[in-house]
């Protein structure tokens, strides 16, 4: 059985998609079978992980059957490296607007993710940074929820945010939701983010979370990466950015055990 966590925050530009895509190859190096579904209309997922995205490329929002025509997913799953991927494009942002007319619209993706769970160790969704629909679809889905955040004085508002969200899903849709923890990403060690780093740690405090120890340090092979649709350990293994994201996946993996031996 799959463990489905979300990646959010509605604040962009903290790097929570080359996040998600570093976890899921990181995983998927560590013999995870992982799911990755880019669940953003901008698509950057889907072109940074490499995939296939021509006009007629089935995606995510065909395989949810809310578009015009609906697909199967063995239709619409791409294989990128070793994992696989449900891809998006600027379509999947009608889905806002469709979904608002359905029933039930909170659980579609849960619904349709049901068949899967066990195909799959983990299944990693990338959120749009926004508190619409979709990522009220990916957090009722969800076990958990991943937040990458930046060390910055703006980013504070939006955690907070998110994690009101989280608790308004816990208390209406999902009981089970919980916050993994917060990464730190392009930490810019030329400053003192010591205090920032305090500040998460306590509010991950208030829902019985953590912050990672391992901070992702700015580095200019993360940003250049996407283009040349790779990921870090292949495209600059020993670049700062390659260095902390393994060192994430291991960290990752160390609480999961510990979960795991706790339960």
């Amino acid at each position: 059985m799959s463990k489905i966590i979300a990646l959010v925050n509605q604040k962009g530009g903290v790097g929570k998609t080359t996040t998600t895509a570093h976890l899921a190859w990181g995983l998927a190096k560590k013999g995870k079978k992982v799911l990755a579904i880019d669940f953003d209309p901008q698509g950057n997922l889907t072109m940074g992980m490499g995939a296939t995205r021509h006009k007629a490329t089935p995606t995510v929002l065909e395989w949810l059957e809310i578009g015009e025509k609906s697909k199967s997913f063995n239709e619409v799953v791409q294989k990128c490296g070793s994992v696989d991927l449900l891809p998006a494009n600027i379509i999947l942002d009608h889905a806002e607007q469709v979904l608002h007319n359905k029933l039930s619209r909170e659980y579609i993706l849960k619904n349709r993710l049901k068949q899967h769970t066990k195909d799959y160790d983990y299944i990693l969704i990338d959120c749009r940074p926004s508190l619409g629909i979709l990522t009220i679809n990916a957090l009722v889905a969800a076990d958990e929820v991943l937040i990458p955040i930046k060390a910055d004085y703006y980013s504070l508002p939006a955690v907070e945010q998110i994690l009101t969200t989280v608790q308004m899903i816990k208390t209406s849709c999902n009981d089970k939701l919980k916050v993994n923890g917060f990464v730190v990403t392009m930490a810019d060690k030329r400053r003192n983010i010591d205090d920032y780093y305090d500040l998460f740690i306590d509010l991950a405090n208030t829902v019985k979370s953590k912050v990672y120890k391992t901070q992702i340090r700015q580095n200019a092979a993360a940003a250049d990466v996407p283009s040349y649709e790779m990921s870090l350990f292949d495209y600059k293994p020993n670049s700062l950015a390659a260095v902390d994201y393994k060192a994430l996946v291991e960290e990752f993996l160390k609480y999961e055990e510990a979960d795991k031996n706790a339960a």
